[in-house]
C-alpha cells in the first residue's frame, strides 16, 4: 500500500472511530509501526490528528463522527430552534431552595 492509501485509511478509521492506535493500525494496513508513527505525524502536521502516546485522535473542535464544525451546526437545525424557544419560557428559580 502506497503512502497516500495508507493516509486515507488513517484518516477515514480516525473519522470513523474518533481515535486510532498503532499497534492495530500497523496489523490492519500490514506496515510497520514505525510508518504509521510517521504517517501520523503527517496528520498530525496537517491539523486532522493529535498525536498521543501509542496512536492518534480527532481534534475534537474539527471533527466529530466525520462531520466539521460547519457542517454540524447545520445538522437538526429546525430542532436546534425549537428547543431554543421553548428554553427562553422556562422560569428558573432564584435558588435551588425556595
Amino acid at each position: 500500500m502506497n503512502k497516500n492509501n495508507r493516509l486515507h485509511q488513517i484518516e477515514s478509521a480516525l473519522n470513523l472511530h474518533g481515535s486510532v492506535d498503532v499497534y492495530s493500525l500497523s496489523k490492519t494496513l500490514g506496515t510497520s509501526e514505525m510508518t504509521i508513527r510517521r504517517d501520523l505525524s503527517i496528520l498530525a502536521g496537517q491539523g486532522k490528528a493529535i498525536r498521543i502516546h501509542g496512536g492518534a485522535i480527532l481534534p475534537t473542535d474539527r471533527y466529530i463522527n466525520g462531520n466539521g464544525v460547519d457542517s454540524r451546526a447545520l445538522l437538526h437545525a429546525t430542532e436546534k430552534e425549537l428547543l431554543h424557544g421553548r428554553l427562553l419560557n422556562i422560569s428558573i428559580p432564584e435558588t435551588l431552595f425556595s
